[in-house]
């Protein structure tokens, strides 16, 4: 089903690709802020691997403000302080250690917000390869972007993204959390792990002619259209979620007025979904009005046929819901929990996942969706680092 709002959201893919055809040159810091200051610390070359074992072979680091600690594949370290208590000072730290990172840093987050302005960071250092992006906890960091297209976060392969929250901070745009707009390069491997992504648009975007493989563990996503949109992407691609959770309550001030709200959708390749959950809340439209049209549509978790290959979903346990708002009963035809896109574009459930409605857009009649057995299936575990993540104080905060 191709609607005038996935014809708008497809015109805003082309140019988005147009302009981001590098998406990994980041845009020179914000200049009203005070440099952040940076200092190397580098490890005693004789007890490296005794460091390796006790987590507190480093001293703590105190910041005063907040700041970024960057590990280096040695062991050495590069801290970068907030000049003051801003948010924005924060984030122009963040934006100076992103500018210096090498192939394998680590860059671990003290508490706070980073605002980060326009600014998005690729996890990809200018010589190649992949650094990774840690915050001190998934309530205790936040990366915040106000204004601007294109993802927070653009990952590559074998980045991790751990530990904060996403928050993209503008009505106007289409700006994600985490994801790539564009067809730029295969991304292998990609983990985003114990993360909360808040957004006026889409959480998780990616789409293009790319190979995907990533494993998103323990994410919460809340946003007013879609939650994860992965979206005419080819294969081999495949895309593993473990216990996350995704909540959409559509906005009629952000939808395109015929829009579709999903928690899940794929378009290309293979999505996997184990214990997860996700309610999509639907909205009046514009005009208005009692009738079924009135709505926009809802669905927890849709597949469909994108321009490569057919998208197809898995569900092992979990619950899925679309529904209106408040407490009203859905609407047949508009808030549908499960949403396969045609006999190719296929939704399997296990017995445990636990749905109520489910549709397909090429049979009127609903019927019901493949099944699956249950299986025994384990989160997997993050590759371990080399160093351990270097022990950071906010002395603003811990104050508090």
């Amino acid at each position: 089903m191709i609607t005038p709002g996935f014809r708008l959201r497809f015109g805003l893919g082309l140019i988005l690709t147009s302009l981001f055809t590098a998406p990994c040159l980041l845009p020179a810091a914000p200049p009203q802020v005070a440099d952040a200051r940076s200092q190397t610390k580098n490890p005693d070359t004789t007890t490296a691997a005794a460091k390796h074992r006790n987590p507190r072979s480093h001293k703590p680091i105190l910041f005063t403000w907040g700041g970024v600690v960057t590990t280096h594949p040695d062991g050495s370290l590069t801290e970068f302080a907030a000049a003051n208590s801003s948010d924005s000072a924060r984030g122009h730290a963040l934006l100076q250690a992103v500018a210096a990172v090498q192939d394998g840093d680590h860059l671990d987050l003290s508490q706070g917000v980073f605002d980060i302005a326009t600014n998005f960071i690729c996890l990809s250092p200018p010589a190649g390869g992949a650094f990774h992006l840690h915050g001190a906890g998934k309530t205790e960091t936040t990366i915040k972007r106000t204004s601007g297209n294109n993802a927070i976060i653009i990952p590559v392969s074998h980045s991790q993204t751990t530990d904060l929250t996403l928050l993209a901070d503008d009505p106007r745009s289409t700006m994600c959390g985490w994801g790539l707009f564009g067809a730029i390069s295969n991304i292998e491997d990609a983990w985003l792990q114990n993360v909360s992504i808040s957004s006026w648009t889409d959480g998780i975007w990616f789409r293009g002619n790319v190979t995907l493989t990533a494993n998103i563990i323990n994410v919460s996503v809340f946003t007013r259209w879609d939650g994860v949109y992965i979206c005419d992407v080819s294969r081999p691609t495949v895309v593993n979620f473990y216990n996350c959770d995704c909540v959409v309550t559509a906005d009629t001030n952000v939808i395109d007025s015929v829009g579709q709200a999903r928690c899940y959708l794929i378009t290309g390749g293979t999505m996997n979904l184990y214990g997860c959950t996700g309610v999509a809340t639907d909205c009046p439209r514009p005009r208005g009005g009692d009738s079924p049209d009135s709505m926009e549509f809802a669905y927890a978790v849709q597949s469909g046929v994108g321009r490569y290959n057919p998208g197809q979903a898995y569900l092992y346990g979990g619950s899925f819901q679309a529904k209106r708002p408040g407490e009203e009963t859905p609407r047949p035809g508009r808030e549908i929990d499960l949403f396969g896109g045609s006999s190719s574009a296929r939704i399997f459930v296990s017995p445990t996942a636990i749905y109520t409605t489910f549709a397909d857009a090429l049979i009127p009649a609903p019927y019901p969706p493949g099944k699956i057995t249950d299986i025994q299936w384990t989160v997997p575990e993050l590759p371990p680092r080399s160093f351990p993540r270097p022990e950071i104080i906010n002395k603003s905060i811990s104050r508090k």
